[in-house]
Protein backbone atom coordinates (compact mmCIF):
# COMPACT_ATOMS: atom_id res chain seq x y z
CA UNK A 1 0.00 0.00 0.00
CA UNK A 2 1.05 3.33 -0.88
CA UNK A 3 0.42 6.68 1.01
CA UNK A 4 1.35 9.75 -0.10
CA UNK A 5 1.21 13.12 1.69
CA UNK A 6 2.08 16.52 1.18
CA UNK A 7 4.44 18.76 3.92
CA UNK A 8 4.51 22.15 3.41
CA UNK A 9 7.71 23.53 3.90
CA UNK A 10 6.67 27.31 2.60
CA UNK A 11 3.50 29.32 2.35
CA UNK A 12 2.31 30.28 -0.20
CA UNK A 13 3.76 29.55 -3.73
CA UNK A 14 7.01 28.40 -2.63
CA UNK A 15 8.08 24.42 -2.66
CA UNK A 16 6.23 21.85 -1.39
CA UNK A 17 8.42 18.62 -0.62
CA UNK A 18 6.49 14.79 -1.27
CA UNK A 19 7.20 12.65 1.50
CA UNK A 20 6.55 8.94 -0.12
CA UNK A 21 5.58 6.21 2.45
CA UNK A 22 5.83 3.43 -0.15
CA UNK A 23 7.37 0.44 1.99
CA UNK A 24 6.72 1.75 5.17
CA UNK A 25 3.17 1.54 5.22
CA UNK A 26 3.03 -1.95 3.65
CA UNK A 27 0.70 -3.44 5.81
CA UNK A 28 -0.91 -0.46 7.60
CA UNK A 29 -4.53 0.28 8.04
CA UNK A 30 -4.93 3.67 8.13
CA UNK A 31 -8.23 3.29 8.12
CA UNK A 32 -9.64 1.15 11.01
CA UNK A 33 -12.47 0.33 12.72
CA UNK A 34 -13.07 1.94 16.30
CA UNK A 35 -14.64 1.08 19.02
CA UNK A 36 -18.21 1.22 19.09
CA UNK A 37 -18.85 0.98 15.03
CA UNK A 38 -21.74 -0.56 13.95
CA UNK A 39 -20.09 -3.45 11.48
CA UNK A 40 -18.76 -6.67 13.30
CA UNK A 41 -16.43 -8.65 11.47
CA UNK A 42 -15.63 -12.01 13.27
CA UNK A 43 -12.87 -13.82 13.15
CA UNK A 44 -12.90 -16.21 9.65
CA UNK A 45 -9.89 -18.83 10.73
CA UNK A 46 -8.22 -20.65 13.18
CA UNK A 47 -5.27 -17.85 13.20
CA UNK A 48 -8.09 -14.87 13.69
CA UNK A 49 -10.02 -16.53 16.61
CA UNK A 50 -6.70 -17.30 18.46
CA UNK A 51 -5.56 -13.95 18.31
CA UNK A 52 -9.45 -12.40 18.85
CA UNK A 53 -9.94 -14.50 21.79
CA UNK A 54 -5.77 -13.51 23.25
CA UNK A 55 -7.33 -9.37 22.38
CA UNK A 56 -10.54 -10.34 24.61
CA UNK A 57 -8.70 -11.48 27.48
CA UNK A 58 -5.90 -8.82 27.60
CA UNK A 59 -8.13 -5.99 27.05
CA UNK A 60 -11.55 -7.18 29.36
CA UNK A 61 -13.77 -7.32 26.29
CA UNK A 62 -16.43 -9.49 25.32
CA UNK A 63 -15.65 -9.10 21.81
CA UNK A 64 -13.54 -8.59 19.30
CA UNK A 65 -13.91 -7.40 15.37
CA UNK A 66 -10.58 -8.37 13.38
CA UNK A 67 -10.58 -4.62 12.34
CA UNK A 68 -10.36 -3.31 15.56
CA UNK A 69 -7.53 -0.96 16.32
CA UNK A 70 -5.39 -2.65 18.90
CA UNK A 71 -4.95 1.23 20.79
CA UNK A 72 -8.50 2.49 20.31
CA UNK A 73 -9.59 -0.46 22.09
CA UNK A 74 -7.29 0.86 25.24
CA UNK A 75 -4.03 -1.30 24.41
CA UNK A 76 -1.06 -0.53 26.59
CA UNK A 77 2.34 -1.81 26.34
CA UNK A 78 1.67 -4.49 28.97
CA UNK A 79 -0.90 -6.06 26.84
CA UNK A 80 1.19 -5.98 23.74
CA UNK A 81 4.05 -7.71 25.52
CA UNK A 82 1.74 -10.33 26.73
CA UNK A 83 0.06 -11.19 23.59
CA UNK A 84 3.48 -10.76 21.63
CA UNK A 85 4.80 -13.82 24.22
CA UNK A 86 1.74 -15.64 23.16
CA UNK A 87 2.61 -15.64 19.68
CA UNK A 88 5.79 -16.32 19.87
CA UNK A 89 5.00 -19.58 21.94
CA UNK A 90 2.08 -21.05 19.86
CA UNK A 91 3.99 -19.79 16.72
CA UNK A 92 7.79 -19.38 17.20
CA UNK A 93 7.59 -15.91 15.64
CA UNK A 94 9.15 -13.12 17.78
CA UNK A 95 7.72 -9.43 17.12
CA UNK A 96 8.68 -6.05 18.06
CA UNK A 97 6.16 -3.77 19.80
CA UNK A 98 6.24 -1.24 17.11
CA UNK A 99 4.71 -4.09 14.63
CA UNK A 100 1.34 -2.89 16.17
CA UNK A 101 1.96 0.43 14.50
CA UNK A 102 1.63 -1.11 11.14
CA UNK A 103 -0.44 -4.20 12.00
CA UNK A 104 -2.85 -2.43 14.58
CA UNK A 105 -5.40 -5.15 13.74
CA UNK A 106 -6.27 -8.88 14.21
CA UNK A 107 -6.65 -9.08 10.30
CA UNK A 108 -3.27 -7.44 9.61
CA UNK A 109 -1.69 -9.36 12.36
CA UNK A 110 -3.23 -12.75 11.41
CA UNK A 111 -1.08 -12.21 7.71
CA UNK A 112 2.28 -11.46 10.18
CA UNK A 113 1.63 -14.88 11.61
CA UNK A 114 0.61 -17.17 8.50
CA UNK A 115 3.49 -15.24 6.98
CA UNK A 116 1.93 -13.97 4.05
CA UNK A 117 3.90 -10.61 4.65
CA UNK A 118 6.98 -10.21 6.07
CA UNK A 119 7.82 -7.67 9.03
CA UNK A 120 8.70 -4.55 8.86
CA UNK A 121 12.75 -3.84 8.09
CA UNK A 122 12.91 -0.32 8.49
CA UNK A 123 13.66 1.53 11.34
CA UNK A 124 11.44 3.88 10.35
CA UNK A 125 7.31 3.50 12.26
CA UNK A 126 4.87 5.04 10.42
CA UNK A 127 2.94 6.25 13.53
CA UNK A 128 -0.02 8.58 12.90
CA UNK A 129 1.40 9.10 9.00
CA UNK A 130 -1.66 11.71 8.12
CA UNK A 131 -1.36 15.37 7.77
CA UNK A 132 0.22 17.96 5.93
CA UNK A 133 2.76 19.11 7.96
CA UNK A 134 6.66 18.43 7.98
CA UNK A 135 6.56 15.31 10.22
CA UNK A 136 7.92 14.80 13.75
CA UNK A 137 10.42 11.91 14.25
CA UNK A 138 9.88 10.22 17.70
CA UNK A 139 13.51 8.64 18.64
CA UNK A 140 14.11 5.37 20.53
CA UNK A 141 15.20 5.39 23.61
CA UNK A 142 17.87 3.06 25.75
CA UNK A 143 15.75 0.21 25.03
CA UNK A 144 15.11 0.76 21.67
CA UNK A 145 11.17 0.85 21.26
CA UNK A 146 8.70 3.42 20.91
CA UNK A 147 5.69 2.03 23.08
CA UNK A 148 7.29 4.42 25.83
CA UNK A 149 5.65 7.23 23.15
CA UNK A 150 2.10 5.61 23.52
CA UNK A 151 0.31 8.36 25.64
CA UNK A 152 2.09 11.19 23.98
CA UNK A 153 0.68 10.23 20.15
CA UNK A 154 -3.01 10.21 22.29
CA UNK A 155 -2.20 13.46 23.01
CA UNK A 156 -0.69 14.96 19.52
CA UNK A 157 -2.90 16.96 16.99
CA UNK A 158 -4.05 14.36 14.62
CA UNK A 159 -3.23 16.13 11.51
CA UNK A 160 0.67 16.26 13.01
CA UNK A 161 2.22 13.71 11.09
CA UNK A 162 4.45 11.27 13.36
CA UNK A 163 6.91 8.66 12.31
CA UNK A 164 9.13 6.70 15.01
CA UNK A 165 12.48 5.81 14.93
CA UNK A 166 12.73 2.15 16.21
CA UNK A 167 16.17 0.98 16.58
CA UNK A 168 18.08 -1.47 14.77
CA UNK A 169 17.87 -4.86 16.33
CA UNK A 170 13.80 -4.54 15.83
CA UNK A 171 14.15 -3.56 12.43
CA UNK A 172 16.19 -7.30 11.97
CA UNK A 173 20.06 -5.96 11.98
CA UNK A 174 22.06 -9.23 12.33
CA UNK A 175 25.37 -7.11 11.96
CA UNK A 176 24.35 -4.07 14.39
CA UNK A 177 26.80 -0.89 14.31
CA UNK A 178 27.85 0.01 17.63
CA UNK A 179 29.23 4.01 17.67
CA UNK A 180 26.86 7.01 18.00
CA UNK A 181 28.16 8.11 14.67
CA UNK A 182 27.50 5.22 12.90
CA UNK A 183 23.47 4.44 14.70
CA UNK A 184 22.62 8.34 13.66
CA UNK A 185 24.42 7.94 9.86
CA UNK A 186 22.11 4.53 9.29
CA UNK A 187 19.24 6.06 10.55
CA UNK A 188 19.42 9.62 8.84
CA UNK A 189 19.78 7.38 5.40
CA UNK A 190 16.43 6.15 6.54
CA UNK A 191 15.06 8.99 7.59
CA UNK A 192 16.11 10.91 4.28
CA UNK A 193 14.90 8.51 1.98
CA UNK A 194 11.50 9.11 3.41
CA UNK A 195 11.74 12.98 3.73
CA UNK A 196 14.77 14.21 1.39
CA UNK A 197 15.19 17.88 2.83
CA UNK A 198 14.41 19.86 5.02
CA UNK A 199 13.29 21.37 7.73
CA UNK A 200 13.38 18.42 10.37
CA UNK A 201 11.85 17.88 13.64
CA UNK A 202 13.54 15.40 16.53
CA UNK A 203 12.21 14.62 19.30
CA UNK A 204 14.13 11.92 21.10
CA UNK A 205 13.64 10.53 24.61
CA UNK A 206 16.51 10.22 27.15
CA UNK A 207 19.20 8.09 25.27
CA UNK A 208 17.58 9.39 22.11
CA UNK A 209 18.21 12.82 22.68
CA UNK A 210 21.87 12.07 22.26
CA UNK A 211 21.22 9.73 19.04
CA UNK A 212 19.06 13.36 17.70
CA UNK A 213 22.11 15.63 18.80
CA UNK A 214 24.41 13.61 16.66
CA UNK A 215 21.62 13.44 13.67
CA UNK A 216 21.59 16.90 14.12
CA UNK A 217 25.14 17.06 13.62
CA UNK A 218 25.60 15.11 10.49
CA UNK A 219 22.25 17.37 8.92
CA UNK A 220 24.53 20.52 9.48
CA UNK A 221 27.01 19.16 7.59
CA UNK A 222 24.84 17.86 5.12
CA UNK A 223 23.41 21.34 5.38
CA UNK A 224 19.79 20.68 5.80
CA UNK A 225 17.85 22.86 8.13
CA UNK A 226 16.84 21.12 11.30
CA UNK A 227 13.29 22.73 12.54
CA UNK A 228 13.64 21.23 16.09
CA UNK A 229 16.24 19.19 17.73
CA UNK A 230 14.14 18.25 21.08
CA UNK A 231 15.11 15.95 23.88
CA UNK A 232 13.13 14.61 26.93
CA UNK A 233 15.13 14.67 30.21
CA UNK A 234 18.07 14.34 28.58
CA UNK A 235 21.45 14.48 30.55
CA UNK A 236 24.93 15.13 28.63
CA UNK A 237 26.72 12.17 30.40
CA UNK A 238 30.22 13.16 29.25
CA UNK A 239 29.90 16.00 31.79
CA UNK A 240 30.14 14.08 34.43
CA UNK A 241 32.99 12.21 33.19
CA UNK A 242 35.33 15.19 32.51
CA UNK A 243 34.38 16.49 36.06
CA UNK A 244 35.19 13.65 37.35
CA UNK A 245 38.66 13.92 35.57
CA UNK A 246 39.52 17.41 37.17
CA UNK A 247 37.60 16.52 40.55
CA UNK A 248 40.43 16.64 43.44
CA UNK A 249 41.30 13.55 45.36
CA UNK A 250 39.46 15.68 48.99
CA UNK A 251 36.28 16.56 46.27
CA UNK A 252 35.87 12.85 45.42
CA UNK A 253 35.93 11.77 49.12
CA UNK A 254 33.54 14.88 50.57
CA UNK A 255 31.01 13.93 47.17
CA UNK A 256 31.42 9.88 48.33
CA UNK A 257 30.95 10.35 51.75
CA UNK A 258 27.75 12.73 51.45
CA UNK A 259 26.44 10.42 49.06
CA UNK A 260 27.19 7.07 51.68
CA UNK A 261 25.59 8.92 54.37
CA UNK A 262 22.50 10.04 52.61
CA UNK A 263 21.98 6.22 51.43
CA UNK A 264 22.59 4.59 54.33
CA UNK A 265 19.97 7.00 56.44
CA UNK A 266 17.47 5.89 54.52
CA UNK A 267 18.03 2.43 53.86
CA UNK A 268 18.77 2.05 57.69
CA UNK A 269 15.91 4.42 59.13
CA UNK A 270 14.24 5.59 56.47
CA UNK A 271 10.22 4.30 56.69
CA UNK A 272 10.65 2.12 53.68
CA UNK A 273 14.33 1.05 54.67
CA UNK A 274 13.95 -2.49 53.07
CA UNK A 275 12.23 -1.59 50.05
CA UNK A 276 15.03 1.71 49.77
CA UNK A 277 17.89 -0.98 50.17
CA UNK A 278 16.59 -3.39 47.65
CA UNK A 279 16.22 -0.98 45.22
CA UNK A 280 19.89 0.51 45.95
CA UNK A 281 21.71 -2.95 45.31
CA UNK A 282 18.88 -4.03 42.59
CA UNK A 283 20.41 -0.04 40.51
CA UNK A 284 24.21 -0.49 41.42
CA UNK A 285 23.91 -3.94 39.81
CA UNK A 286 21.97 -3.20 36.83
CA UNK A 287 23.03 0.62 36.33
CA UNK A 288 26.75 0.30 37.33
CA UNK A 289 27.79 -3.71 37.26
CA UNK A 290 26.39 -4.85 34.43
CA UNK A 291 26.74 -1.91 32.53
CA UNK A 292 30.81 -1.96 32.90
CA UNK A 293 30.95 -5.65 32.73
CA UNK A 294 29.40 -5.45 29.22
CA UNK A 295 31.10 -2.46 28.39
CA UNK A 296 34.66 -3.70 28.39
CA UNK A 297 33.07 -6.82 26.63
CA UNK A 298 32.30 -4.95 24.13
CA UNK A 299 35.27 -2.75 23.53
CA UNK A 300 37.36 -5.90 23.37
CA UNK A 301 34.89 -7.69 20.32
CA UNK A 302 35.07 -3.79 18.50
CA UNK A 303 38.87 -3.67 19.22
CA UNK A 304 39.80 -7.32 17.67
CA UNK A 305 36.91 -6.30 14.80
CA UNK A 306 35.07 -8.88 15.54
CA UNK A 307 31.10 -9.81 15.78
CA UNK A 308 29.62 -9.58 18.91
CA UNK A 309 28.52 -13.25 20.63
CA UNK A 310 24.47 -13.66 20.10
CA UNK A 311 23.87 -13.05 23.99
CA UNK A 312 24.77 -9.70 23.81
CA UNK A 313 22.72 -8.45 20.32
CA UNK A 314 20.37 -6.88 22.31
CA UNK A 315 19.36 -2.99 22.29
CA UNK A 316 20.03 -2.22 26.18
CA UNK A 317 23.37 -3.19 26.04
CA UNK A 318 24.81 -2.20 22.20
CA UNK A 319 22.76 1.30 23.22
CA UNK A 320 24.49 1.66 26.41
CA UNK A 321 27.82 0.94 24.71
CA UNK A 322 27.29 3.42 22.29
CA UNK A 323 26.53 6.56 24.74
CA UNK A 324 29.71 5.62 26.98
CA UNK A 325 31.96 6.32 23.91
CA UNK A 326 30.20 8.92 22.23
CA UNK A 327 32.15 11.74 22.62
CA UNK A 328 29.93 15.00 21.16
CA UNK A 329 30.80 17.73 19.12
CA UNK A 330 30.06 21.74 19.72
CA UNK A 331 26.50 22.28 17.45
CA UNK A 332 25.94 25.61 15.81
CA UNK A 333 22.29 25.06 16.32
CA UNK A 334 19.72 25.14 19.11
CA UNK A 335 18.60 22.65 21.89
CA UNK A 336 14.70 22.52 23.50
CA UNK A 337 15.10 20.30 26.52
CA UNK A 338 12.19 19.61 28.02
CA UNK A 339 13.27 18.74 31.63
CA UNK A 340 11.78 16.52 34.49
CA UNK A 341 11.28 18.90 37.50
CA UNK A 342 12.20 15.91 39.69
CA UNK A 343 14.82 14.29 36.94
CA UNK A 344 18.58 13.91 37.54
CA UNK A 345 19.06 17.99 37.91
CA UNK A 346 17.37 17.94 41.41
CA UNK A 347 18.82 15.28 42.76
CA UNK A 348 22.96 15.73 41.21
CA UNK A 349 23.59 20.01 40.86
CA UNK A 350 26.46 18.96 38.70
CA UNK A 351 24.44 19.55 35.97
CA UNK A 352 22.22 22.21 35.82
CA UNK A 353 19.35 23.08 34.76
CA UNK A 354 20.24 22.81 30.76
CA UNK A 355 21.27 19.07 32.20
CA UNK A 356 25.37 19.81 30.77
CA UNK A 357 24.21 20.76 27.19
CA UNK A 358 24.48 24.56 27.12
CA UNK A 359 28.22 23.57 26.64
CA UNK A 360 28.17 22.05 23.74
CA UNK A 361 26.05 24.54 21.74
CA UNK A 362 26.34 28.02 20.57
CA UNK A 363 22.12 28.72 19.66
CA UNK A 364 21.39 27.89 23.58
CA UNK A 365 19.41 25.48 24.93
CA UNK A 366 15.83 26.66 25.97
CA UNK A 367 14.53 24.80 28.79
CA UNK A 368 10.69 23.48 29.54
CA UNK A 369 10.31 21.85 32.85
CA UNK A 370 7.88 18.97 32.66
CA UNK A 371 6.67 17.82 36.29
CA UNK A 372 7.51 14.38 37.49
CA UNK A 373 10.21 12.13 36.98
CA UNK A 374 12.59 10.82 34.33
CA UNK A 375 10.44 7.19 34.66
CA UNK A 376 7.11 8.96 34.84
CA UNK A 377 7.59 11.86 32.25
CA UNK A 378 5.46 10.11 29.40
CA UNK A 379 2.64 9.22 31.75
CA UNK A 380 -0.04 10.36 32.54
CA UNK A 381 -0.79 13.28 33.73
CA UNK A 382 2.77 14.29 32.93
CA UNK A 383 2.79 13.67 29.29
CA UNK A 384 -0.20 15.84 28.80
CA UNK A 385 2.05 18.61 29.25
CA UNK A 386 4.94 17.26 27.19
CA UNK A 387 2.72 16.92 24.38
CA UNK A 388 1.00 20.27 24.87
CA UNK A 389 5.15 21.97 25.51
CA UNK A 390 5.84 19.97 22.40
CA UNK A 391 3.29 21.53 20.12
CA UNK A 392 3.67 24.72 20.97
CA UNK A 393 7.60 24.40 19.92
CA UNK A 394 6.48 22.86 16.89
CA UNK A 395 4.15 25.38 15.94
CA UNK A 396 6.83 28.53 17.08
CA UNK A 397 9.54 26.85 14.92
CA UNK A 398 7.52 25.64 11.90
CA UNK A 399 6.60 29.97 11.90
CA UNK A 400 10.57 30.75 12.22
CA UNK A 401 11.30 28.46 9.63
CA UNK A 402 9.11 29.74 7.41
CA UNK A 403 9.81 33.26 7.79
CA UNK A 404 13.11 32.78 7.24
CA UNK A 405 12.69 30.50 4.00
CA UNK A 406 10.51 32.90 2.58
CA UNK A 407 13.38 36.10 3.58
CA UNK A 408 16.06 33.71 1.69
CA UNK A 409 13.91 33.62 -1.21
CA UNK A 410 13.21 37.23 -1.20
CA UNK A 411 16.68 37.99 -1.09
CA UNK A 412 16.96 35.53 -4.17
CA UNK A 413 14.75 36.91 -6.12
CA UNK A 414 16.26 40.57 -5.28
CA UNK A 415 19.78 39.20 -6.38
CA UNK A 416 18.19 37.64 -9.48
CA UNK A 417 16.59 40.97 -10.31
CA UNK A 418 19.91 42.72 -9.62
CA UNK A 419 21.95 40.33 -12.08
CA UNK A 420 19.37 41.37 -14.70
CA UNK A 421 19.70 44.61 -14.58
CA UNK A 422 23.27 44.64 -14.51
CA UNK A 423 22.75 42.60 -17.38
CA UNK A 424 20.13 44.82 -19.36
CA UNK A 425 22.85 48.39 -18.32
CA UNK A 426 26.15 46.30 -19.85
Amino acid sequence: MRVLFQARLVEGDFAICNIRFAELAHGFEPVGAKVGQDVFNAPRDAVETMLAEWWKSLLGLERVSIRDDFFALGGQSLAALRLFAQIKKKYGLELGLSILYSAPTIEALARLVRKEEAPPTSVIVPIQPKGDRSPLFLIHGLLGTLNFFNDFVAHCEPDQPILGVQSQMLAGATDPVMSMEELAQKYLAEIRAVQPHGPYYFLGYSFGGVLAFEMAQQLAAAQEPLGMLGMLDTREAGLVRDIKQVESGRQKIARWGMRLLRELRHAAVGPRRIAYFSKLVADRYNYHLIPRLTRAIHLRFVRAGRRLPWFLLNDHHINEFAAAEYRPRPYAGKITLFRAARGIASADDRFGADLGWDRWTTGGVEVHEIPGTHEDLMTEPNVRVVAQEVAGCLARDRKTHDRDAKLIHSNQDIATAGASLLAVNE
